[in-house]
């Protein structure tokens, strides 16, 4: 579920005078969350993802929007189903 994220984001559009700055910091918050779950850090994989999710809301209701309301949604049910998926294996665990 986490790598839906990724793709999802790569088809996303991102305005604004440092576009690709703000993809590769999302980016890199991705890819802390996917890299603390990789580690069995499930709590600190979830914190990273609600870390994205935040920013892509602050993205979308900034006074002049970086990201569509769309586009937002779509990266945060990602994120939402992904923490739902790792929440699933800390109460298995």
């Amino acid at each position: 579920m986490i790598d839906q994220t990724a793709a999802d984001l790569a088809g996303v559009s991102i305005s604004g005078n440092n576009a690709e700055q703000t993809r590769a910091n999302l980016a890199a918050k991705h890819t802390a969350a996917s890299a603390k779950l990789n580690e069995g850090k499930y709590l600190d994989a979830i914190d990273k993802l609600l870390d994205f999710r935040t920013s892509d809301e602050k993205l979308a209701t900034a006074p002049k929007p970086k990201i569509s309301r769309a586009d937002a949604q779509l990266l945060i049910t990602d994120v939402d189903n992904a923490i739902a998926c790792i929440q699933g294996l800390i109460v298995e665990g």
